[in-house]
């Protein structure tokens, strides 16, 4: 026989099943609320669209009964949810409101990211240029940029390596190296490269730098003059944020900075073993292709 004090402790477990499984659902409509929110819908649509959804078929006198969306509001709201396909008007009086199923909204969803996704990629170039002008300050000629002497090469690299953040590979060969060694080695403009190269490596920049010869072996000479072109505080970062390789490999000079702006070297026809100009690009798509290709032959070069 059932007693009074059972049936109030039956009483009691009902209503905490029941405040249980309020307290869940209500935790998971916040949930929900917050990821369709993050997919494109503003706050009073969420707000619309998951009443309609758990209370089925609604008038709009209903959802402002069960909602907190203003009555000013209520029918642009259903007005744009109607609009994107995530409810449905159904005609009569008064109106009702019927939310698409579940598995539908979530095909619509990916729809929408994919059209943002296309949009990104149809802007994406303007994007990255005007990104890149804002954190280097380059002026829109800077984008595509001829450097027509060595030493303007020098110095324009310089300029690039000072805003360096992560990464530098630079790609020499053995005649950029004998150019740089007569004509500039002891000048200004080289002392001023070295130093703005050191404060690279202080600050954490790892440093590729890849010598090309064309000499069977490499000759002990190509490295004595690159460690006198180098000063002792910037080889003591080998080992460390430095690394220097040799390949046998012929490779057009080129430096990459940040994996999204290029400096490629080219030689002067006329002049043998000569390198006066100099092509700056910032794109980073052609960054990641010379970088795939510096990868391949880093990887089958030999250690300094």
């Amino acid at each position: 026989m059932i007693i009074k004090r059972d049936i109030y402790k039956l009483h009691s477990e009902i209503l905490n099943l029941v405040s249980g499984l309020s307290m869940s659902i209500e935790k998971e409509k916040r949930e929900l609320f917050k990821l369709l929110m993050g997919y494109g819908l503003k706050p009073y649509e969420a707000e619309a669209y998951l009443d309609i959804l758990r209370h089925g078929a609604s008038t709009v006198r209903e959802i402002l009964h069960r909602t907190k969306i203003p009555y000013g509001r209520v029918y642009d709201v259903l007005k744009s949810l109607s609009y994107k396909g995530y409810i449905i008007e159904s005609p009569g009086r008064p109106k009702m409101y019927i939310a698409i199923p579940p598995h539908a909204l979530v095909k619509k969803l990916i729809e929408k990211e994919k059209e943002k996704l296309d949009e990104l990629r149809e802007h994406a170039t303007t994007i990255e240029q005007k990104l890149l002008r804002l954190a280097y300050e380059y002026d829109i000629e800077y984008i595509f940029s001829i450097l027509m002497k060595s030493q303007d090469i020098i110095s324009f690299s310089s300029r690039q390596i000072s805003q360096t953040r992560s990464r530098l590979v630079i790609c020499l060969d053995t005649d950029r190296v004998l150019q740089i060694q007569r004509e500039a080695m002891s000048s200004d403009i080289w002392s001023s490269y070295l130093r703005v190269l050191e404060r690279a490596l202080n600050r954490g920049v790892y440093t590729h730098l890849l010598i090309s010869s064309n000499e069977e072996p490499i000759l002990p000479n190509t490295k004595d003059i690159l460690y006198n072109l180098l000063t002792h505080n910037i080889l003591k970062f080998r080992g460390k944020n430095l690394e220097i390789r040799y390949t046998r490999k012929p490779v057009t000079p080129f430096n990459i900075y940040d994996d999204e702006r290029v400096l490629i070297k080219l030689r002067d026809p006329s002049r043998d073993g000569l390198y006066t100009c100099g092509i700056f690009i910032i794109n980073s798509r052609l960054a990641d292709l010379l970088m795939e290709k510096f990868k391949t032959i880093w990887n089958n070069s030999e250690n300094s």
